[in-house]
């Protein structure tokens, strides 16, 4: 059903850069967390793997989103965008989706207990990449997923 918010038509089938940008930010502040735990020399394992969990839901909620608005924007852009560039950030977004389900296998509370070091330096590794890619998206997708309409402006809108 759609709906008006003041001059506004609202689809409540779209979900909003509140929602998206709001994921982001936590997203973000979650992998900020658990690099200050990986450089704590105190070594605390059992925090940052209750942290790493919490992190993979937030991402995982967060994608079930965001390949809709992802797919939708894309094809929106197409004739505007190369399709080289499509095509890259379609690959690389792939990639670390792959690398961020292979790390959160991987790093079961046990075994960041056990390798902490190991552990520590792919936690590094791995939040930067991820807090790269969603400052990307809001820079690069997100406005123009806006400005096409393909996501509103207003409250989120859970589908």
């Amino acid at each position: 059903m759609v709906e008006y918010r003041g001059n506004d038509l609202v689809d409540p089938r779209r979900t909003s850069w509140a929602r998206l940008v709001g994921d982001h930010d936590r997203i973000a502040q979650q992998c900020a967390a658990l690099v200050v735990l990986a450089r704590r020399p105190d070594r605390p394992a059992e925090a940052a793997a209750v942290l790493l969990l919490e992190l993979a839901v937030c991402v995982a909620d967060h994608l079930g989103i965001e390949d809709q608005v992802i797919d939708l924007t894309v094809t929106a852009v197409r004739t505007g965008v190369s399709p080289d560039d499509a095509a890259t950030m379609s690959e690389a977004l792939d990639v670390l989706k792959a690398d961020w389900t292979d790390f959160i296998v991987r790093w079961t509370p046990a075994a960041v207990l056990g390798h902490w070091s190991r552990f520590a330096g792919e936690a590094e590794t791995m939040m930067s990449r991820l807090s790269d890619q969603v400052r990307h998206e809001n820079e690069l997708l997100y406005a123009e997923a806006l400005r096409r309409g393909i996501i509103d402006r207003g409250q989120p809108v859970l589908h």
